[in-house]
């Protein structure tokens, strides 16, 4: 493990227990496991602020859902003085697009409908995988990365370019208040980390994933 990495002591406490292969989870980071069929708020204190967020997902898929639905969301909105948000109730939201959207079956990013940044997936015979998502805040993702097991993809921009969101320190795991959007399957593991992790690092982290779950 990267003694030198920037994160915190309960970060790195974390990072040592899960390359120990024992992956509970600690309080002071995102995780939830099993999630099925259900989402739930999680306040993340400094998301609002953080210029990149990496996130880990280990997830599968209902077999027999082909539908639209959310993995996990960043709730958008305004920070005010006292440091609390208004939430404007939009959103940007790491999704199946399923067979109701252009490209099909596909995962992605989605910002509030105004579009996606997609590869193609096989979701199916509710297959678990890790996704990992490197994603900016207040910009138009230009920049975003997302990793199937391990092995960065090439994403494809559907129908034109997302709008800037502005992060809260809200994030949603399992999908959003509208229940047509929620996640359907079961989410294992999620973390999130409120920097922009090496390739090294982020790496590391995949691999004991991959080793701690029946991904394929």
């Amino acid at each position: 493990m990267p003694s030198s990495h920037p994160h915190s002591l309960a970060d790195l406490a974390f990072l040592g227990s899960i390359l120990s292969k024992d992956p509970r989870p600690p309080a002071a980071l995102l995780v939830s496991g099993p999630l099925t069929n259900a989402f739930q708020n999680f306040p993340v204190p400094g998301l609002g602020l953080a210029p990149v967020a990496t996130i880990f997902l280990v997830f599968s898929k209902a077999a027999a859902v082909d539908s639209f639905k959310m993995m996990c969301a960043i709730q958008t909105g305004t920070r005010q003085a006292n440091g609390t948000y208004v939430l404007d109730g939009t959103r940007t939201d790491l999704c199946y697009t399923g067979t109701e959207v252009t490209p099909n079956r596909a995962i992605g990013l989605n910002s509030y409908g105004s579009g996606f940044w997609t590869f193609n997936a096989n979701l199916a015979n509710s297959r678990v995988v890790l996704l990992t998502a490197k994603l900016y805040n207040n910009t138009i993702n230009n920049n975003l990365q997302l990793w199937l097991n391990g092995q960065l993809q090439n994403l494809s921009l559907y129908p034109g370019g997302l709008p800037p969101r502005t992060w809260s320190d809200t994030f949603t795991l399992g999908g959003d208040t509208n229940s047509s959007y929620t996640w359907q399957g079961t989410i294992y593991h999620a973390r999130v980390y409120l920097d922009d992790l090496t390739d090294p690092y982020r790496a590391e982290i995949e691999q004991v994933l991959l080793a701690s779950y029946p991904i394929s």
